[in-house]
């Protein structure tokens, strides 16, 4: 699940570990696949 900084709740649909990304600044690249769900291909941390 993730948190927008406008207070938008998203579920992340991927197959990769997102534990490492706990507490930290994203971004995620995908498709929005319902009203609330984005199918992921890429997420990374932002540094900065």
């Amino acid at each position: 699940m993730l948190t927008t900084l406008q207070s938008e709740v998203w579920i992340i649909e991927t197959d990769e570990d997102l534990d490492t990304f706990l507490g930290k600044t994203i971004l995620v690249e995908g498709t929005i696949s319902g009203l609330d769900r984005l199918s992921a291909y890429w997420i990374g941390e932002l540094k900065g």
